[in-house]
Protein backbone atom coordinates (compact mmCIF):
# COMPACT_ATOMS: atom_id res chain seq x y z
CA UNK A 1 0.00 0.00 0.00
CA UNK A 2 1.58 3.53 -0.85
CA UNK A 3 1.93 6.30 1.33
CA UNK A 4 -0.62 8.95 1.20
CA UNK A 5 2.01 11.58 1.70
CA UNK A 6 4.19 11.88 -1.67
CA UNK A 7 8.02 11.46 -0.36
CA UNK A 8 9.31 15.42 -0.55
CA UNK A 9 5.97 17.02 -0.44
CA UNK A 10 6.27 18.44 2.92
CA UNK A 11 9.82 19.36 2.28
CA UNK A 12 8.87 22.92 1.55
CA UNK A 13 8.28 23.78 5.34
CA UNK A 14 10.95 25.30 6.95
CA UNK A 15 12.88 23.62 10.08
CA UNK A 16 12.63 24.88 13.18
CA UNK A 17 15.18 27.68 13.87
CA UNK A 18 16.97 28.46 17.13
CA UNK A 19 16.57 31.87 19.34
CA UNK A 20 19.81 33.24 17.16
CA UNK A 21 18.34 32.29 14.18
CA UNK A 22 14.75 33.75 14.85
CA UNK A 23 16.48 37.37 16.11
CA UNK A 24 17.93 37.75 12.59
CA UNK A 25 14.55 37.17 10.81
CA UNK A 26 12.61 39.75 12.80
CA UNK A 27 15.23 42.38 12.21
CA UNK A 28 14.13 42.59 8.59
CA UNK A 29 10.60 41.80 8.88
CA UNK A 30 10.39 44.86 11.38
CA UNK A 31 12.13 47.13 8.75
CA UNK A 32 9.84 46.34 5.84
CA UNK A 33 6.60 48.20 7.39
CA UNK A 34 8.68 51.16 8.07
CA UNK A 35 10.53 50.94 4.57
CA UNK A 36 7.21 50.43 2.92
CA UNK A 37 5.94 53.62 4.29
CA UNK A 38 8.98 55.83 3.33
CA UNK A 39 8.33 54.70 -0.24
CA UNK A 40 4.77 55.20 -0.37
CA UNK A 41 5.24 58.81 0.72
CA UNK A 42 7.89 59.32 -1.60
CA UNK A 43 5.56 58.22 -4.50
CA UNK A 44 2.94 60.09 -2.95
CA UNK A 45 4.82 63.04 -3.31
CA UNK A 46 6.26 62.76 -6.96
CA UNK A 47 2.54 62.57 -7.66
CA UNK A 48 1.35 65.40 -6.22
CA UNK A 49 3.70 67.20 -7.94
CA UNK A 50 3.69 65.37 -11.18
CA UNK A 51 -0.83 65.45 -10.89
CA UNK A 52 -1.22 68.46 -8.20
CA UNK A 53 -4.71 67.86 -6.38
CA UNK A 54 -7.52 69.83 -8.18
CA UNK A 55 -10.62 71.82 -7.34
CA UNK A 56 -13.90 69.55 -8.25
CA UNK A 57 -15.41 72.29 -9.37
CA UNK A 58 -13.07 74.53 -11.71
CA UNK A 59 -9.58 72.46 -11.35
CA UNK A 60 -7.62 75.10 -9.73
CA UNK A 61 -4.89 73.83 -7.49
CA UNK A 62 -5.63 72.91 -4.11
CA UNK A 63 -3.98 71.32 -0.90
CA UNK A 64 -5.79 68.14 -0.77
CA UNK A 65 -7.66 65.91 -3.00
CA UNK A 66 -11.03 66.55 -3.11
CA UNK A 67 -10.81 69.66 -1.09
CA UNK A 68 -13.03 73.03 -3.18
CA UNK A 69 -11.59 76.17 -3.67
CA UNK A 70 -12.56 79.27 -1.97
CA UNK A 71 -14.56 80.38 -4.98
CA UNK A 72 -16.35 77.36 -5.32
CA UNK A 73 -16.63 76.77 -1.99
CA UNK A 74 -18.57 80.31 -1.32
CA UNK A 75 -20.75 79.57 -4.57
CA UNK A 76 -21.72 76.01 -2.66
Amino acid sequence: MGALVPPGAMFHKRPMATMAEDSEDDAPAAAAPVLSRGIRRLGTALLDYALPPRCPGCGLVVGEVGQFCLDCWNSL
